[in-house]
């Protein structure tokens, strides 16, 4: 196996533990549900929202998606601006996007902006310092 392609362990790992915690959020009920209940003084009855956590993780897999081909493609060897500013896409929208989805949210699509936002925050922080280390030892310079 390729020593480029040992990047998408962690990405794996990444992108379980972040599934697990929108997971976990998901059992909780929403804020208008509780206040429903005192209202009427009923016990709270949530159910479990499969589809949205399964979109939730699918939103976050596009972006460990766009991490795989920035780490692992030869196109991004070759053409290292163009595409961290492809990639750059996701941190750039989804917490743009966050500012309309944080009224009044589910616990599992807030624990969605905190990742998102924490994951902006790796991508323009430490990704530029990081990934041109890791193209010195996994892409090195052949001489013949």
């Amino acid at each position: 196996m390729n020593k480029r392609y040992f990047i998408l362990i962690p990405l794996l790992l990444i992108w379980l533990a972040v599934c697990a915690y929108i997971a976990y959020q998901g059992q909780f009920p929403t804020q208008e549900q509780i206040d429903n209940a005192e209202i009427l003084s009923l016990q709270i009855h949530n159910n479990y929202p499969m589809s949205e956590i399964l979109q939730a993780c699918f939103i976050y897999s596009i972006w460990m998606a766009s991490y795989a081909f920035l780490f692992c493609s030869k196109y991004s060897a070759k053409h290292p601006f163009i595409s961290f500013a492809f990639c750059s896409i996701l941190p750039i929208l989804l917490p743009l996007l966050s500012f309309v989805w944080a009224i009044d949210v589910p616990p599992y699509i807030a624990a969605l902006i905190i990742i998102t936002w924490i994951t902006s925050l790796i991508h323009f922080l430490l990704l530029p310092i990081l990934l041109p280390i890791y193209r010195k030892y996994i892409y090195p310079k052949q001489s013949f």
